[in-house]
């Protein structure tokens, strides 16, 4: 925290300008004057529109309140910064997870306030600026929010190359299964397809994270298939040709829809329900993780990563206007939450037992 001298010169200009700049936001905020018509942006009736009829003193003075209120809310929490600086040491860190979930506050809180079809009209006036400029900020937070699910994503897509080294340096695939692989590939085919311009043409990054998704999980079912067993090997090849045509059968069969609002909604109603089963699939882990107490099974990259990129597709859906990109990933927001909070309570609780001696002296 930042220490003021007043019998320094430095520290009494810091208390005047703070002072100064309180007394006027206090006298702008308070004090009813004329309006200033710069550049005619404003409309001929802008006293009324600022000033209606309906307006009072009392509401001037609510709304200056709420102002200082915010105001003095944001400075607190500047003043917590040192001591959460001092638990987390990495600045750069903190600050952009501040800004993340600061930006996914604001966002909701909008969505769910502002509501009223009207408050959206724009004009040729100061209005059409503002929105020119919200368009271009609200713009720049679509793509980073798709961006950062695409890099999410990839740590998720490079997971299970751990299990693939064991497989190849044992020559075997042992005791895993290559069905989630096979359901992955699917996953990401479909969700790929509804990414393509045939079917939205405004979700190229839906299409970029897919076709990455599904170069990984061929790639991984290859591997899979070289080193099995034949019985499971023929059963793997068998699954993969099953896959193909199925997207084969959807990508054709859409195409065949010529309304495009209803191709997309088919397709994306078979997005959305591969997503939802995907994300429901951890259910079985948060399961074992409540039975066993034990978090081995859960690692916290993996709900990390997880998290983290349905966190910044539902941003993407939601600035995109698409329910079918935002309604899955909303769901798979809410299960990482979950995932989290039980890593970090039996994690918690492991390591509180682990501090128990293991002998009891009685001496």
């Amino acid at each position: 925290m930042e220490i003021i001298s007043i019998k320094k010169v430095h520290g009494l200009a810091k208390v005047l300008g703070s002072v100064s700049s309180l007394s006027g936001a206090l006298v702008y905020a308070l004090i009813k004057g004329a309006p200033l018509k710069f550049m005619n942006w404003f409309p001929e009736n802008l006293d009324h529109q600022i000033h209606p009829q309906s307006s009072s003193k009392g509401e001037w003075i609510k709304g200056s309140f709420i102002m200082l209120s915010a105001n003095t809310a944001w400075s607190l929490w500047l003043i917590l910064q040192g001591p959460i600086v001092k638990e987390y040491p990495a600045k750069l860190r903190l600050t952009a997870l501040q800004c993340f979930f600061s930006c996914m506050q604001s966002a909701f809180w909008t969505i769910a306030i502002e509501r009223r079809p009207s408050a959206w009209k724009i004009g040729w006036d100061i209005h059409l600026l503002a929105v020119v400029y919200c368009y271009s900020a609200f713009l720049i937070a679509k793509v980073a929010a798709g961006i950062a699910g695409n890099f999410f994503a990839f740590g998720l897509f490079v997971s299970p190359m751990h299990t693939f080294k064991r497989i190849i340096r044992n020559g075997s695939t042992e005791e895993f299964s290559g069905l989630p692989y096979i359901y992955a590939l699917l996953n990401c085919m479909i969700s790929m397809w509804y990414g393509s311009p045939l079917i939205s043409s405004d979700n190229m990054l839906i299409l970029t994270v897919n076709s990455v998704g599904a170069v990984f999980q061929l790639a991984y079912i290859t591997l899979f298939i070289i080193y099995a067993e034949k019985p499971k090997k023929v059963w793997m090849m068998g699954l993969l040709v099953a896959v193909c045509g199925l997207f084969a059968i959807i990508a054709i069969g859409s195409l065949q829809i010529s309304d495009l609002f209803l191709r997309r909604t088919v397709v994306g109603l078979l997005s959305c329900f591969s997503l939802i089963s995907m994300f429901a699939s951890p259910l079985f882990i948060i399961n074992l993780v409540i039975r066993t107490k034990s978090v081995e099974f859960m690692p916290l990259y993996l709900s990390l990563s997880t998290f983290l990129m349905s966190t910044s597709f539902l941003l993407y859906g939601i600035f995109n206007y698409d329910p079918y990109i935002y309604v899955p990933n909303g769901i798979g927001t809410i299960l990482g939450i979950v995932q989290l909070a039980l890593y970090f309570h039996y994690n918690r609780s492991s390591k509180e037992d682990s501090r128990e001696p293991l002998i009891v002296s009685y001496a």
